[in-house]
């Protein structure tokens, strides 16, 4: 709290003292201020609320100010010489609780420190040996009594509690269950069970008990039976919420098994925890996990089981094994009554495992390079699964090298490499190997390994330099098992700069910058012994990625990826066609297109078919608009069509349309999904990106779309565009159609017949944008990649004929985004 405090009688005073001697004193004496405190301040324990003391000594009145308010209590003494000090409440939050106290005496101003230790993440428990696991079972007596029954469980935490009634309901309810309770402290919907908490607060933490109330039951041919969670800091707010869900139960006499939890266990990808199970059941029981598939990757500990005090409840971990597919997978299990006389009672336990991210891994080093005094080197590694990474250095033929071993580290994410044996006679290399993942989720890196030999070596790393625009300084490492080394200064020419170090075994080379198209580099020649190396630079007119491409003072597109430090790269063409008039493949191909990286590649291949500037109109456009830009524009690859689409959107994508909660359509466009399913396995979307990033907020990804519409307005006058958002019929809250569209991108509408030939050509087609990756789909048919936007965005196969009679023009019809390499 705020306060300033002057006693009235002392201000008094001082005004008629000043008053007093104003007339016949003109020394103006500076008043002192002293205050007490430990060295850095009051520190206060996390629920620590017993006052500290601040001592004041000032030569004059004094007041005091606390900032911010609300943290701590500040008052002032009677006498004047103290303030005590103490937390308001406890600090429940997991960031410490500060504050300043401001004494102030004339100009004088003193300032004190004021701490409460932050709390730990919040943590429950139940501290009684009759509730077992992380989702216990507390059966409570039954019978006939007017009484009301009582249970106390000790509670172990360090944050407020509540209680409610979980939304795991599985198991029917009475109709005494469905009154209302009007008692204090009563459950949603249950008159049988009330509670009480009684909280104290002590220096080390929260004494806190649960008094659970209910009424006896006479019907012993029913049970009664809630699930409650009790949750420690249910706002969230300032810390971690932490819940147990506590199943109580009233046992019938009748055969019974309840499990709790019945709304099942979910579990990351990679678990680091098993999680439990309770069981409390009147007859006995096995335990069979389904389907069978899932005993695979699903394991329940049958052996060490923990039984309840009373010993009517069994706790089982459940565990399960790292899921490194990108499809997420479902199992579980069953408590099933043996030896029953009719059908068997069971109760059940689903269990959902997370598909894994896509598999990612990179070695942070090309080239690694040991010389003779060299034991051990330490690579960087990142990968996606710590866990399932796996190293070794292997020879051409992939088999293991006999002379380095390869040892990661997961916590460290470290590749440990050390030669074995003898140094060699010659320079022997190897390829360093590591991947991460399973199944068809596996990602792999590799680098190259060099140990020096004892015969006269010199080499250079990197073996050749690509200089920026700027002309920054890059360093080289000499590796010789000669005396000395030295580089050919008169091989430098005037706009560069080397220099050497020796003690390091290093040169460094920059530039001047650079300035005009085309290039300039030169060989710098480095000598060791009888040894020469040479070490070509290069340096050139750099890009960076959204630079505008021009060529003859004509911007000709924007640049969307860079290699060599922006030297080179990709630039997709402002010139579209969106027009469904041109179609990509005819009758008389007979080399295909088939690369899904390389679209040179396909180009070639689609020119050396005869005719092809005929049967392909995609190609002769592409062809024509090259001739009169001065490059060579091609039909983008599968792949590289979903780098293009990449940076267009703001970011890889990977989820598929859906629903949001409140029956609204979430239209935020996503990416290169397949529908899969498999024994298992739930049906789910496998992703294609290369990448995996979370998936990018919808204002991001409409304000990328925004900023290549206005390039495409800007550069081009409004007469080239994307189809990114077809027109489409729009869904009500239900998922029904309305009959009411919203409009697309595009400018010219195109009429289709009774028999889906197109009667008038349009751009109503150009949201299928064109890849040039073919294949042979068999039965006369030519397959072909494109990305689809339409709702959602995706890749599609289209089939085209090599009938020239069928009337294809509609399937084959698509827009067309020219790339070009620099």
């Amino acid at each position: 709290m705020k306060s300033i405090f002057t006693p009235a009688w002392r201000w008094l005073a001082a005004v008629a003292l000043i008053a007093g001697l104003g007339a016949c004193s003109s020394d103006d004496t500076e008043p002192s201020l002293a205050v007490k405190v430990p060295d850095g301040g009051l520190t206060f324990g996390t629920f620590s609320l017993t006052p500290q003391t601040i001592t004041v000594d000032a030569s004059t009145d004094w007041t005091f100010e606390v900032s911010p308010e609300g943290i701590f209590e500040v008052t002032r003494s009677d006498d004047n010489k103290t303030l005590s000090v103490s937390p308001v409440a406890p600090n429940y939050d997991n960031t410490e609780a500060t504050a300043t106290v401001a004494v102030k005496a004339g100009s004088q101003t003193a300032y004190i420190a004021l701490k409460q230790s932050a709390n730990a993440a919040t943590f429950l428990r139940l501290n009684d040996a009759e509730l077992t696991g992380d989702h216990p079972i507390l059966i409570v007596e039954t019978g006939v009594s007017d009484d009301e029954g009582t249970y106390e469980i000790p509670l172990l935490t360090n944050h407020t509690i509540s209680i409610r009634k979980s939304t795991d309901q599985t198991l029917p309810a009475t109709d005494a269950q469905q009154a209302a309770s009007t008692r204090a402290n009563a459950i949603e919907g249950v008159d049988w069970l009330t509670y009480d908490l009684n909280q104290e607060i002590t220096e080390e933490g929260p004494v806190t008990t649960l008094v659970l109330r209910y009424n006896y039951y006479d019907n012993q041919s029913e049970q009664r039976h809630v699930n409650i969670d009790i949750v420690a800091n249910a706002s969230g707010e300032g810390n971690s919420t932490a819940t147990v869900s506590l199943s109580v139960v009233q046992m019938a006499d009748t055969p019974t098994i309840i499990i709790n939890p019945t709304d099942g266990l979910q579990y990351d990808f990679d678990p680091a925890q098993p999680q439990t199970v309770s069981v409390a059941a009147n007859v006995d029981y096995s335990i069979a996990i389904y389907p069978e598939t899932s005993r695979e990757w699903i394991t329940v500990d049958t052996e060490n089981i923990e039984t309840s005090a009373n010993g009517k409840v069994k706790t089982y971990k459940v565990t399960v094994a790292p899921n490194y597919d990108t499809r997420s997978r479902a199992g579980g299990f069953y408590a099933i009554q043996q030896n029953a006389s009719g059908e068997p009672l069971r109760a059940n336990v689903t269990i959902q495992q997370d598909a894994a991210p896509n598999a990612r891994v990179s070695i942070a080093q090309k080239n690694i390079i040991f010389g003779a005094e060299d034991k051990e080197k330490l690579v960087e590694v990142t990968s996606t699964f710590g866990a399932s990474t796996k190293c070794e250095v292997v020879a051409e033929d992939d088999q293991p090298v006999d002379w380095m071993t390869a040892e990661y580290n997961a916590d460290a994410q470290l590749v440990s490499l050390k030669p074995v044996g003898a140094l060699p006679s010659r320079n022997r290399t190897a390829t360093l190997k590591v991947s991460c993942g399973a199944s068809d989720n596996i990602a792999t890196a590799t680098a190259t390994v060099t140990q020096l030999g004892t015969e006269p070596t010199l080499v250079l790393d990197p073996d050749h330099l690509v200089i920026d625009q700027q002309g920054t300084a890059q360093v080289v490492t000499v590796l010789t098992n000669q005396s000395s080394w030295s580089i050919d200064q008169a091989s430098v020419p005037s706009w560069a700069t080397v220099t050497t170090d020796a003690a390091k075994n290093t040169i460094t080379v920059s530039a001047q910058a650079f300035n005009t198209t085309g290039s300039r580099e030169f060989t710098l020649k480095v000598k060791a012994g009888d040894l020469t190396a040479e070490l070509p630079a290069v340096q050139a007119l750099t890009y960076q990625v959204g630079d505008i491409f021009y060529k003859d003072g004509k911007a000709l597109g924007v640049v969307y990826e860079t290699s060599d430090n922006g030297m080179h790269g990709k630039v997709f063409s402002f010139k579209t066609y969106n027009m469904s008039d041109k179609i990509l493949t005819t009758t008389g191909y007979t080399t295909i297109p088939t690369s899904e990286t390389d679209g040179l590649a396909n180009q070639e291949a689609i020119r050396s078919n005869a005719d092809w500037q005929t049967n392909c109109p995609v190609e002769k456009y592409i062809y024509d608009i090259s001739a009169e830009d001065g490059v060579n524009w091609y039909l983008p690859a599968i792949e590289e069509l979903k780098a293009l689409v990449s940076y267009m959107s703001g970011g890889y994508l990977y989820e598929s349309n859906r629903f949001y909660a409140d029956g609204t359509l979430n239209l935020t466009p996503f990416m290169w999904t397949e529908t899969q399913s498999g024994t298992g396995y739930e049906i789910t979307d496998r992703v294609y990106s290369k990448d995996f990033n979370e998936a990018i907020d919808q204002e991001v990804f409409f304000a990328a779309r925004d900023r290549i519409r206005e390039l495409y307005k800007k550069y081009t006058d409004d007469q080239y565009y994307c189809i990114f958002q077809p027109s489409y019929e729009t869904i009500d809250e239900t998922g029904h159609l309305t009959g009411e569209w919203d409009n697309g991108d595009e400018r010219y509408p195109m009429e289709i017949d009774d028999n889906w030939n197109i009667v008038t050509h349009g751009d109503g087609m150009g949201f299928l944008w064109y890849s040039s990756t073919c294949y042979d789909a068999g039965w006369g048919t030519i397959g072909n990649h494109r990305i689809a936007f339409y709702e959602t965005l995706s890749t599609v196969e289209s089939w085209y004929t090599f009938d020239p009679n069928w009337p294809d023009d509609l399937y084959n019809s698509g827009s067309v985004h020219p790339i070009m390499q620099f």
